[in-house]
């Protein structure tokens, strides 16, 4: 039962422009991704982390509705689909490619420390 956030999302639409969603969706990544850097220097480390994860979730989800209506006006009528089903599939192959790359490099500093690390303890002094 996860209707309130399309309910809130049809509030915002309603009240606000596409370009100030857009603005304000930035914005919230933005504060979103600070405080998620302040991690280490603060005592509430659970609190900046979750409101960092809070910030951007919130600001990706309102900046790709807008960008999914914002293409929906700017193409003709008989295009929609094709526009929509477009931008779909560009943001699946993104999000794709940016996992595997991430992926990619977290897989290698883990087996890197891990190597770094086995070998410390490992060493046998004779």
């Amino acid at each position: 039962m996860q209707w309130w956030p399309e309910y809130l999302q049809v509030l915002f639409y309603r009240k606000f422009s596409y370009r100030s969603l857009l603005a304000e969706s930035h914005t919230i990544m933005i504060v979103g991704l600070l405080f998620s850097t302040i991690i280490e220097h603060s005592s509430f480390w659970i609190i900046s982390c979750y409101s960092g994860i809070l910030g951007i979730g919130i600001g990706m989800g309102i900046l790709m509705t807008a960008l999914n209506k914002l293409t929906q006006e700017l193409v003709p009528k008989s295009q929609i689909g094709i526009a929509t089903s477009s931008v779909n599939l560009f943001r699946s192959l993104g999000a794709t490619i940016g996992v595997s790359v991430l992926g990619a490099v977290l897989n290698n500093r883990v087996s890197r420390a891990m190597k770094d690390n086995y070998l410390k303890h490992c060493i046998v002094k004779y």
